[in-house]
């Protein structure tokens, strides 16, 4: 299981907090918001039928 820190994401993607908490630790990715559960972090991957870059 990755675990990683949401401030650890701001700084790879050169991102802003918006809200929330930077201290927090992620463990759980869905690709697929039809598989999120409750505490998973959705991941939005740029491609050909998609143009989105989310974190949620």
């Amino acid at each position: 299981m990755i675990e990683i820190k949401v401030k650890e994401i701001l700084k790879i993607c050169n991102a802003e907090l918006l809200s929330g908490n930077e201290e927090e630790t992620l463990e759980n990715f869905k690709k697929d918001t039809r598989e999120l559960e409750e505490g998973d972090t959705y991941i939005g991957i740029q491609g050909e039928k998609v143009n989105r870059k989310y974190i949620f």
